[in-house]
């Protein structure tokens, strides 16, 4: 992929020509900020926004994750429209991990094998928008492995961690640029999901069989500072059992 600058960006793993096999996110500048929605149904409530600084609203630059709007989503989980699990203070706000003097890790996101190869095809991501570039992530390829997308902001130019092979390997993702001057870039990287492991809070319920099971999200806070967003299979009956929030 090219490092030109495009206006949003599309993520999301499959096999070309097939059904995408994972939720779908879009990331995208607008003003002096960034921001990441998932394009699945009932998924459009959490969501990932990055703020530079602005006069208009100082003092709240910094990385979040909460639901856009908090009613909206209530009312969705109240009428049985979204099974969600909540712990901790919502929205939540969060430094990054720093990679170098510049740039620093805001989010991964992960797809593992067996949410790619139990559930079966996902949500169609829908028609890419105009100025977007879209990236088909492969799958993961043994039990046990995992397909990450790191996000990274920087400020002086665009950064890719071993940026020459990841464009060997076509895993480069962005830039996108906002009108503050940052940059917001991906890379997809494979990897031993045991050997990266995320948070035990970032694991949701387990499902007892393959009909309690569902696809899900969850978020949670690496102790390095960074944000988890790891797709994987929950249990339908706790999430729709237990309370939203805590």
């Amino acid at each position: 992929m090219s490092s030109s600058q495009h206006d949003a960006m599309y993520v999301t793993v499959g096999k070309t020509g097939e059904a995408v096999r994972g939720y779908t996110w879009r990331i995208w500048a607008r003003s002096t900020s960034f921001y990441l929605k998932s394009r699945a149904p009932n998924m459009g409530h959490l969501k990932l926004s990055l703020h530079s600084f602005d006069p208009r609203h100082e003092g709240m630059e910094g990385f979040k994750i909460g639901m856009d709007p908090e009613s909206a989503f209530q009312q969705a989980v109240n009428e049985g429209r979204v099974a969600a699990l909540r712990t901790g203070n919502w929205p939540t706000w969060f430094p990054g991990r720093r990679l170098n003097n510049d740039a620093t890790l805001v989010a991964r996101l992960r797809w593992t094998w067996d949410v790619c190869t139990r559930l079966g095809s996902a949500p169609p991501p829908g028609d890419l928008k105009r100025g977007a570039i879209g990236l088909v992530a492969p799958l993961p390829q043994e039990p046990g492995d995992a397909v990450d997308v790191d996000l990274i902001l920087s400020k002086e130019k665009p950064y890719w961690p071993g940026e020459t092979r990841a464009r060997r390997d076509n895993a480069c993702l962005g830039p996108l640029r906002n009108t503050a001057g940052d940059w917001l870039t991906g890379v997809v990287v494979k990897r031993i999901a045991n050997h990266y492991a995320p948070p035990d809070t970032a694991i949701g319920p387990r499902p007892k069989n393959s009909s309690d099971e569902v696809r899900a999200v969850s978020a949670a806070i690496d102790e390095m500072g960074f944000l988890w967003l790891i797709e994987q299979r929950m249990s339908r009956e706790a999430l729709t059992t237990m309370s939203p929030s805590g």
